[in-house]
């Protein structure tokens, strides 16, 4: 497994620095909507094998709606002025689902239908957008904070499952996720924050407006949240008795377990950037 995850690992960070600094904007939310539409289809497909029969067609291509919407509202603020078509948007998306899943001319698992359909578009489509949102946050700085946000939620990641799997012996969660431990899981917190520093200590300029306390406040949020985010996902996948929601990237399984830590992060990280950086100004 582990041999198998090191030229994955490395083809996905090369990737990912293109993805941030090199792509132009219709490519990058082209990227992004690949990203979201394969992990969208690897839920949706664990859900029906749990019994839940999600609009797995409706809620792939709804959950790119609410993408391009949030690409158009951040990269064009100055669309914001006619109107909360935002709001109009997310509201058509949704009651689409009732609509479709009332076009099936059945009561029967109605409520699984939308709960699960309207799931999936909120946790992976939804919350990925805040990576577009970092993104555009600020024209300079948005693709360094968002570079910043791969690499410490990655770092926790890859920390976690070295230290854990060489050192790890007290089980974390053994009902979730048994290979989790708890050394795993320390490791993750240290290893976010040494790349959070390390990033601020190669790139002082790009990253100019974290301050020490951001740099490690953040290590420590993004630290803690990835590995929420990854436990979140193992408890689905649980459910649905699956080990890996796919197997398109080997040694890493599919889409959505690449993007879990990075569902939970994004938001924490904009909000924090958007909160205490930028005070409210964009």
């Amino acid at each position: 497994m582990f041999i198998k995850r090191v030229p994955t690992s490395v083809f996905l960070i090369f990737c990912a620095i293109w993805f941030v600094f090199l792509s132009p904007s219709p490519v990058f939310l082209i990227v992004c909507m690949v990203f979201v539409f394969a992990a969208m289809c690897e839920f949706y497909r664990m859900m029906d094998k749990r019994g839940f029969a999600p609009l797995l067609f409706y809620g792939s291509y709804a959950g790119l709606i609410i993408l391009s919407v949030a690409f158009i509202n951040a990269r064009f603020p100055w669309i914001r002025i006619h109107g909360h078509y935002q709001d109009f948007t997310t509201f058509i998306v949704i009651f689409g689902v009732f609509l479709v899943a009332m076009s099936r001319n059945s009561s029967v698992r109605a409520i699984s239908t939308i709960s699960s359909t309207l799931f999936g578009m909120f946790y992976i489509a939804w919350m990925f957008s805040f990576v577009i949102k970092i993104r555009y946050l600020d024209v300079q700085d948005g693709p360094w904070h968002l570079l910043f946000l791969l690499l410490v939620t990655k770092a926790t990641d890859i920390f976690a499952y070295c230290y854990g799997t060489a050192f790890g012996t007290k089980k974390l969660v053994p009902d979730i996720s048994p290979a989790k431990t708890v050394e795993g899981a320390i490791a993750g917190f240290f290893g976010a924050v040494a790349m959070a520093i390390a990033l601020k200590y190669v790139f002082p300029d790009k990253l100019s407006m974290f301050n020490k306390f951001d740099v490690v406040c953040l290590g420590l949020l993004l630290g803690f949240f990835a590995q929420v985010g990854d436990i979140f996902e193992s408890i689905i996948k649980r459910d649905a008795g699956v080990k890996d929601s796919g197997s398109i990237l080997p040694g890493m399984g599919g889409v959505l377990d690449l993007m879990d830590s990075v569902l939970i992060t994004a938001p924490i990280m904009y909000f924090y950037v958007n909160s205490f950086i930028y005070y409210g100004k964009v």
